[in-house]
């Protein structure tokens, strides 16, 4: 085994706990020092906090939503292998397919595309003569998937092989 399928955390609900406790004290420290000698209640201070920076709220609740949990063996020391294996079982069952190990499989769309770019449409450049519109760096560019010039020059010979392939004898 590479490497184990361990991964440590903190309880969540007392890590929780703990920022909220340090939050609000904070936030009532900041409050009795600064806006209740104003005059202003707390409650007349949230709301127009909340009224006048919407988009905060709006990403707390949207990432609140966006949260998914995710189950995972908590393994306790009263536990046996059986449970653990019983568990990991349980949870295994539920995944369709382990994720594919390795690089990504290339684009072969984008493929032909730079290919045909690259050997259909790389004409000089009008600006510089001695340049071409189409060179692996431009296509780099071009291509949000491509992370370099030999990444597009990958693709390149993919997409001849593709184009190849689809030619009638």
């Amino acid at each position: 085994m590479n490497a184990p399928p361990i991964v440590w955390r903190k309880e969540h609900n007392e890590l929780e706990a703990t920022w909220m406790e340090f939050y609000e004290g904070l936030l009532g420290a900041l409050l009795e020092k600064y806006v209740h000698p104003q005059g202003v209640t707390t409650e007349e201070a949230m709301r127009a906090i909340r009224e006048q920076n919407l988009e905060i709220f709006e990403r707390w609740r949207q990432r609140l939503h966006g949260n998914e949990s995710h189950p995972f063996v908590g393994v306790q020391p009263y536990h046996t292998s059986e449970d653990i294996d019983s568990a990991f079982q349980v949870l295994s069952a539920r995944h369709d397919a382990r994720p594919v190990s390795g690089r990504e499989k290339r684009d072969e769309l984008t493929a032909v595309q730079c290919a045909i770019l690259h050997e259909r449409y790389n004409l000089p450049d009008p600006k510089d003569r001695r340049r071409r519109t189409w060179t692996f760096e431009r296509l780099a560019e071009h291509f949000e998937d491509l992370e370099s010039p030999r990444a597009a020059k990958d693709h390149v010979a993919l997409g001849r092989s593709l184009l190849n392939q689809a030619q009638p004898n």
